[in-house]
């Protein structure tokens, strides 16, 4: 194989920096029994007019013949028996070569030819890593060996209840040995950590489950229509009905720069795709102003987005903007095909539910926010009524402090 193509994909080499001449010299010192090592010899000429055709090495485990006769066999059950989950790792071990140090010191065995016990080295990334990074050792890692007496031994050694750990486990004394002891190393064998792993997602999505239930969101029409939420306060007004072509007027409401956050302003969102990220919700929302003559996509304020979930919040501009935005949605299924999908598609199954937060919910979220922030969105408010942006028809109304009302003298500055 192309010690540069190996060198560009395996995971082995994201935290080295050697050149290939480096990795050349440093396997004939070390590897030499391991490996055969060739230059490949490249016709100037020739590679002048073929692009392709590059120098460089090849390398290719001495072996080799012996593997290809045992490919039949490497199945997924082969190398599942041969796979542990290491946790706890400690911080001077956090690299490739430092996992790789750590398990020959674990099971007692010489570099570099015990090398090729382990097979593999893998980090499983969190879900807010960036996905074009290559992910990198937090603590934890999933190695693959050659032997299933090597995990067999590391399972008894270290095992996952650190209270069945044997005092004389370790028949070293090294210094790496001490340092795992004192981090709490522990292991797991692979097939066990995807058990938990699909338990943990059956969790988290019961938990989400709950607390969908237990929050007051009206249940969906038997036309299919979502149904606006309404304040509980107030169960007894009549549902909003409006259409796209003719937005939700805002009830009258007095706001002026004292106030602790502008009234209902914010909505929760449920049945977003956990993998989607805060442009793509914000592109997806801000379509509803797009299709409603007066509103300005600027209306969608902020995306209170964690990725991983299927929940969010949207905080607007103003009231009107957070009515016209949950009345939009109100006809209309829409649910997210893919993680990327900003525009949404008709679907009956898992459409995005929308709630306006009122009441103690709303007092709740805005606890959470910090003071300057709220003070923004209180000034924002007031500003895009007094521009007119959500004011057409008197019944909104901005109270005015100090020598004038703060309206008058934003749009005099904007002049």
């Amino acid at each position: 194989m192309s010690l540069s193509a190996l060198y560009r994909t395996s995971r082995a080499f994201v935290d080295m920096d050697f050149s290939e001449a480096g990795i050349v010299k440093a396997l004939r010192t070390h590897a030499r029994d391991l490996f055969d090592i060739r230059m490949i010899v490249v016709n100037t000429a020739r590679s002048s007019r073929h692009h392709g055709a590059e120098g460089g090495y090849e390398i290719r485990r001495k072996d080799w013949e012996d593997v290809v006769r045992r490919f039949a066999i490497f199945d997924q059950p082969y190398w599942q028996s041969r796979m542990v989950y290491i946790e706890n790792i400690p911080v001077s071990f956090r690299s490739t070569s430092g996992v790789l140090l750590l398990c020959a010191a674990l099971l007692a065995f010489e570099l570099p030819e015990g090398m090729q016990r382990v097979q593999n080295i893998l980090y499983p990334p969190h879900f807010q890593d960036d996905p074009e990074t290559p992910p990198k050792c937090k603590g934890f890692a999933i190695v693959t060996f050659s032997q299933s007496t090597d995990v067999g031994r590391l399972l008894s050694d270290w095992p996952w209840e650190l209270d069945r750990r044997r005092t004389d486990s370790a028949e070293s004394s090294s210094e790496e040995v001490k340092e795992v002891m004192k981090s709490g190393l522990r292991i797991l064998p692979k097939q066990r950590w995807d058990e938990l792993q699909e338990e943990y997602v059956s969790y988290r999505q019961q938990l989400l489950d709950q607390i969908a239930k237990s929050a007051n969101v009206a249940p969906p029409a038997p036309t299919g229509k979502l149904a606006l939420v309404t304040n509980p306060n107030h169960s007894s007004d009549p549902p909003l009905q409006h259409t796209k072509e003719s937005p939700p007027e805002p009830k009258a409401k007095l706001l002026d720069e004292t106030a602790p956050y502008p009234p209902n302003c914010v909505i929760f969102i449920r049945n977003v795709h956990p993998e989607t990220n805060k442009t793509t919700i914000r592109s997806l929302f801000s379509s509803a102003f797009d299709a409603q003559s007066g509103l300005s996509a600027d209306g969608l304020d902020y995306v209170d987005y964690n990725k991983g979930l299927d929940t969010c919040y949207l905080r607007l501009a103003s009231q009107r903007y957070a009515e016209a935005l949950v009345a939009y949605f109100q006809g209309r299924r829409i649910s997210q095909s893919d993680a990327l999908d900003a525009r949404g598609v008709e679907s009956s199954e898992k459409p995005v539910l929308l709630e306006l937060l009122q009441g103690r919910k709303e007092e709740l979220y805005w606890d959470h926010v910090p003071e300057k922030v709220r003070r923004q969105a209180v000034l924002k408010a007031i500003t895009t009524l007094s521009n007119g942006q959500s004011v057409d028809d008197g019944h909104a109304s901005v109270a005015p402090t100090g020598e004038g009302a703060p309206g008058r003298k934003r749009r005099k500055r904007h002049q």
